[in-house]
């Protein structure tokens, strides 16, 4: 699992970030506000997406040819993005 400070450092270079956590999104939200971010949250459901671009994601998965976990399908995705 990432810290926060490095999901924060990753914030500033995407611009944006996805969880499946609703918690853990509102936290580096407001933590982002307190740097002085404008920030939007949303929320995207049922989504399929590699897990890979989830930031809370814990599981294992593969990347590379030939890798079916692109099909990963979420319920519910929370993002928080610059404004």
């Amino acid at each position: 699992m990432k810290t926060d400070e490095e999901l924060i450092n990753i914030f500033e270079i995407k611009r944006s970030l996805r969880f499946i956590n609703l918690k853990t999104r509102n936290r580096i939200n407001k933590r982002l506000k307190a740097k002085g971010y404008n920030t939007r949250i949303r929320t995207a459901n049922n989504q399929l997406i590699h897990p890979e671009y989830i930031q809370d994601w814990e599981k294992e998965y593969k990347t590379g040819i030939g890798n079916t976990d692109y099909k990963t399908f979420i319920s519910s995705i929370y993002c928080v993005e610059l404004r």
